[in-house]
């Protein structure tokens, strides 16, 4: 055991020599020296990177629209030395500024840059002995109207399928934010646009209120701002109630009155939530004149007509007792 500890004690003494303040003073500065000599050889070198160009168009006049969304930035492939990149990171955001006097046409209500010219003014944001590579996207085509803005109803009917579950019910109104838009086009075009439709949604077994941000499709050859809105479809789920009803006497002839008993009857039915608290007026239980058999002193009675968004409606008793009265 003494043997072992002695072994330990001079091997820590021989890790302290080692690993002194001068020992790791030196350590420090032969490390920093190896990482600046690193960095000196590898910013040197050629190497390739993709650079973000952001993209400015100056002197666009006023009540022009661009109906094809110019690209923000163009993605450049650069082939120079490390060093060159390692300034970029270090400024602003290299931008080409684009003339719309020079691009646009106003024969064709276009707006283009060629591969050549794109290629031309990106070169002037680089090092001359910078290569580009490539630039995407290479071209830019963009199509442009003067006419102001129509707007249009959003139609979200069309391309709706939401359906709640067994137990859950639509009550309410849907809320469509914003319920039109704005359609930017050529005459002709914007003729012919009276309402812009939502693309297709489906959800199906909803149990509580619905909510979807959705596209819109875009008409060829417009541009429709915003080209997204949102619904909020109201679901509610069922609760059911039991009320009294009234019963109703139909087609009774004239100079006939018709008793029945009792006047009203148990009936148990499924309602929305919010519902539930609130006086309920809204349906009654049948007789039909027509369907008395006089050997017997009962008649049927059924639900009368109720509204949509109660379900399930049954009927305490499926007769009751009459007394005609002439």
């Amino acid at each position: 055991m003494s043997k072992a500890w002695a072994y330990c004690k001079r091997a820590w003494r021989a890790r302290k020599r080692l690993f002194n303040s001068r020992d790791l003073l030196q350590y420090l500065v032969f490390v920093a020296i190896a990482g600046a000599f690193w960095c000196f050889m590898t910013f040197n070198q050629q190497t390739q990177q993709d650079v973000e160009v952001r993209l400015v168009v100056k002197n666009k006049p006023q009540g022009i629209t661009f109906i094809d969304d110019l690209p923000a930035t163009v993605t450049v492939t650069v082939k120079d030395k490390g060093t060159s990149f390692l300034k970029l990171f270090f400024h602003r955001q290299p931008t080409v500024k684009l003339d719309f006097d020079t691009f646009a046409d106003d024969k064709t209500n276009t707006f283009d840059v060629s591969d050549y010219v794109l290629m031309t003014l990106v070169k002037r944001v680089f090092r001359r002995e910078a290569t580009i590579v490539k630039v995407s996207p290479e071209s830019i085509h963009c199509r442009l109207t003067d006419r102001p803005a129509k707007r249009v109803p959003v139609n979200y009917f069309e391309n709706l399928h939401v359906t709640p579950n067994s137990s859950s019910v639509f009550y309410g109104d849907i809320d469509c934010d914003p319920d039109s838009v704005l359609v930017y086009a050529d005459a002709a075009t914007l003729a012919q646009i009276t309402e812009v439709n939502i693309a297709s949604l489906r959800a199906d077994n909803i149990d509580h209120t619905f909510e979807k941000e959705v596209r819109l499709e875009i008409p060829d050859g417009a541009k429709v701002v915003p080209a997204r809105v949102k619904l909020t479809i109201p679901v509610e789920p069922l609760i059911q109630r039991r009320q009294a009803v009234p019963v109703q006497v139909r087609n009774v002839p004239e100079g006939v009155n018709v008793i029945v008993f009792p006047g009203s009857v148990e009936a148990t039915f499924l309602l929305p939530q919010s519902l539930y608290k609130k006086p309920i007026n809204s349906f009654v239980a049948v007789v039909d004149y027509n369907s008395i058999v006089p050997t017997t002193n009962k008649v049927a009675v059924t639900v009368g007509e109720v509204p949509a968004v109660f379900e399930g409606i049954k009927l305490a008793t499926d007769s009751v007792e009459y007394i005609i009265e002439r």
